[in-house]
């Protein structure tokens, strides 16, 4: 069902920014007015009913893909996920008001829980399965100096470890906590050497899903997931810095 374009409310205030865009459309899941299937509006309709430019919306729109709130099927259009409007909002509240120290406990269980995914779905591996990954990170190769694009990648390849292990509670949980530490990610992932890194260590993991190593696969992601935190804390520390070294009042000079 395509949506009526007149559901979509008034249009944005012209100086939005995509996370705006991101709030609109998550608020009208919450409300039920776009609901699980529905497909929205061409890119060039919705952007200009929203009053925002077609790359802001571009931005919004993967931003919701890869909380899980959208589907964007290539060619195809972009549909309103099967998640309810509680599975997607009922971690934005907490994502908001989320401080460092709290953020630093959810990658800890982020690390225990996928590594453990990881290590469930190497007992459950298919080849079908694994075609699925390998084809995920041939298709990442292209986008390694596109950080954007690598990170959707990035996000889909974890995604369908999850899948594969075979529990969808166990996947619903990973898509929560990935969605709350994507976004504080983004800001992480401004190095152009981040996404190689990421890439070997994913290679890892899979090698040892296609060996259906359980123990191999579980430390690969722990590994992986390790570093991803320790890069993070180190950003977060020098973001700290300079924000201090601006602050601070500079010394004044006595003339003689």
């Amino acid at each position: 069902m395509k949506t009526n374009i007149s559901d979509l409310g008034l249009p944005i205030a012209r100086k939005t920014n995509a996370e705006q865009v991101v709030q609109r459309i998550l608020g009208l899941i919450q409300a039920g007015i776009l609901v699980a299937g529905q497909q929205l509006p061409a890119e060039r309709e919705l952007a200009s009913n929203l009053g925002v430019s077609r790359p802001t919306l571009r931005e919004a729109l993967r931003a919701l893909s890869l909380m899980g709130a959208l589907n964007i099927r290539q060619g195809g259009g972009v549909f309103v996920s099967a998640l309810t409007s509680q599975d997607l909002l009922a971690p934005l509240d907490f994502y908001f008001n989320l401080e460092n120290q709290r953020l630093e406990t959810l990658f800890e269980a982020q690390i225990m829980l996928e590594s453990e995914v990881a290590r469930l779905a190497a007992g459950k591996m298919t080849d079908e399965l694994i075609e699925q990954l390998e084809s995920c990170l041939k298709g990442t190769e292209p986008v390694l100096d596109a950080l954007l694009a690598w990170f959707e990648m990035d996000t889909q390849f974890h995604l369908l470890i999850a899948q594969a292990a075979g529990n969808i509670f166990l996947e619903r949980v990973v898509h929560s906590v990935r969605f709350l530490i994507n976004r504080n990610r983004l800001a992480t992932v401004q190095s152009w050497s981040v996404p190689r890194i990421s890439h070997a260590e994913h290679l890892r993991v899979l090698e040892a899903l296609r060996k259906r190593d359980p123990e191999g696969a579980a430390a690969a992601m722990r590994a992986h997931l390790e570093r991803v935190r320790a890069a993070h804390a180190k950003f977060k520390r020098t973001q700290a810095k300079e924000e201090a070294a601006k602050t601070k009042t500079p010394k004044k000079v006595k003339v003689t």
